[in-house]
């Protein structure tokens, strides 16, 4: 297992593993194959694993977040391998990146589908969304799902929210072709008014607003 270093000092900017004794390392990463004005320090982003472990894909999804208060809010998507600890930049098409731009989102990753949900988040302006996104990790397109379209209630504006995956039974249609799609659940979060600037400002945001203890859950069959 990967133990903590003997001066017991990391850097923010350091990528850290979890050894089975439950001791953080610093493990040194190679950035070589990322753009040389890309900042990987950052605050407000998700990361995801994708990949199951031996013989399939192993990285690590980095999405948005925030290197300096709100000056420059994020929609990069970085990979980094989980093997060989080397940096990638994801490109992307599907949605301008001006209304990727977030921080504070939810993100989880379906790995039947290799999709990547990202949901809400606040834009550099303050204000909150409530969109739903999904990411093809094989072919790098974005893709929107209106609200509106979802059956029931759908979840207000959200940031900070937690998002967890619950995958359903395969389906077989008339065609003949499986449907598997996610139930996705949100926990918490701030929602209906942003974060204070105060609580925005550094790389550890202040509950400076009221979090919500509600639980919303919509089925992506239905």
């Amino acid at each position: 297992s990967l133990q903590l270093a003997s001066n017991g000092e990391v850097d923010d900017e350091e990528t850290h593993s979890l050894g089975m004794q439950l001791l953080f390392a610093p493990v040194p990463t190679d950035t070589s194959k990322l753009p040389r004005k890309l900042d990987l320090a950052r605050f407000g982003h998700s990361a995801c694993m994708w990949g199951e472990g031996e013989g399939t894909t192993n990285m690590m999804v980095v999405f948005g977040g925030s290197s300096e208060s709100l000056v420059r809010v994020s929609s990069d998507v970085l990979l980094l391998d989980t093997t060989t600890w080397v940096w990638s930049p994801l490109v992307t098409t599907g949605i301008a990146p001006t209304n990727l731009a977030r921080i504070g989102h939810s993100a989880a990753i379906d790995q039947t589908s290799n999709s990547m949900y990202v949901f809400g988040g606040m834009r550099s302006s303050r204000r909150l969304l409530k969109d739903l996104c999904v990411l093809s990790l094989d072919t790098g397109v974005w893709t929107t799902i209106a609200p509106e379209t979802i059956n029931g209630h759908p979840p207000p504006s959200k940031f900070g929210a937690s998002m967890w995956l619950h995958l359903p039974q395969q389906q077989t249609e008339q065609n003949g072709s499986t449907r598997r799609l996610p139930t996705i659940i949100l926990s918490g979060g701030i929602h209906g008014t942003a974060p204070s600037s105060s609580s925005t400002s550094s790389s550890s945001p202040a509950d400076a607003a009221s979090g919500s203890s509600v639980l919303h859950s919509f089925d992506m069959n239905t």
